[in-house]
């Protein structure tokens, strides 16, 4: 993942982020273990609407959808979530997952850039259609009636050609 060339995904998502939240969709992965499953910086999920006041952290994990553009064994594209206790509803699994942290100071951190038509990702190389993990992105989306905005992962639409934005969210699949 080139951290320092987040975008988001295409024209027509229209992205609300503070400061505070820009480095959010931006890091390295690190692999979870027995002895340390949840890295000190990982970024927190802050979701007001979640029915359950648990923590929750960005992390990738095997593909068990299906999805052939997350099908990515744990190493990006394609983002879950992860909760901290061990139910069954758990999107990804300890030794099973990597989790996003920051490789920035959040006051140094990289900015959210709009995408547009003539110039989808803003820095670097467009992404070709089996390189879609060179990219993240962020996008709003509803999650149980309340607008948040959640990282993903920018790819090509194999329908139209077009840029978008998917995430993976406790919904299920969001693209736009």
């Amino acid at each position: 993942m080139r951290c320092c060339s987040l975008v988001v995904a295409a024209a027509a998502v229209v992205v609300a982020l503070a400061a505070t939240t820009a480095v959010h969709g931006c890091g390295r992965w690190v692999a979870s273990t027995a002895f340390e499953p949840i890295p000190d910086n990982a970024f927190p999920v802050k979701w007001d609407a979640h029915p359950d006041d648990k923590e929750l952290y960005y992390c990738s994990c095997h593909n068990y959808t299906g999805s052939a553009w997350n099908d990515d064994a744990g190493f990006g594209p394609g983002w879950k979530c992860w909760y901290t206790t061990g139910s069954n509803r758990d999107f990804c699994h300890v030794g099973d997952f990597r989790v996003l942290v920051s490789d920035f100071p959040s006051s140094t951190g990289p900015r959210v850039v709009n995408s547009t038509t003539t110039r989808p990702v803003p820095k670097g190389t467009l992404p070709g259609y089996n390189v879609n993990d060179q990219f993240s992105c962020v996008q709003q989306v509803t999650i149980r009636s309340s607008p948040t905005t959640v990282p993903g992962s920018l790819a090509i639409d194999s329908n139209t050609g077009n840029y978008v934005c998917k995430s993976v969210t406790p919904n299920g699949l969001v693209g736009q």
